[in-house]
């Protein structure tokens, strides 16, 4: 999802929705999603990051967000969520 949107982010010209929608995924019967991203907001020095977890019904179980200075990389900042949702 996210090579797709720096993709359409790099072409110029009118933008249009997928045909296709993007929908959640559940996971196997027995197990657990746990959905994370991070931000970081141009003003600040801090990354910001959520976290989700919902069962193989899409039911809520489990939400977080955290905050960290200083700023990093992308790859770092989501590399601290997931190493904050385990």
């Amino acid at each position: 999802e996210w090579k797709a949107v720096r993709i359409a982010a790099s072409n110029p010209g009118p933008k249009s929705q997928e045909t296709a929608a993007r929908t959640w995924r559940k996971p196997m019967t027995g197990r657990v999603k746990c959905n994370i991203d991070a931000s970081f907001p141009p003003s600040s020095d801090i990354v910001g990051f959520g976290i989700c977890t919902r069962d193989e019904h899409g039911a809520f179980i489990l939400a977080k967000t955290e905050w960290f200075t200083p700023k990093s990389e992308v790859h770092i900042g989501e590399a601290l969520g997931l190493l904050s949702a385990l």
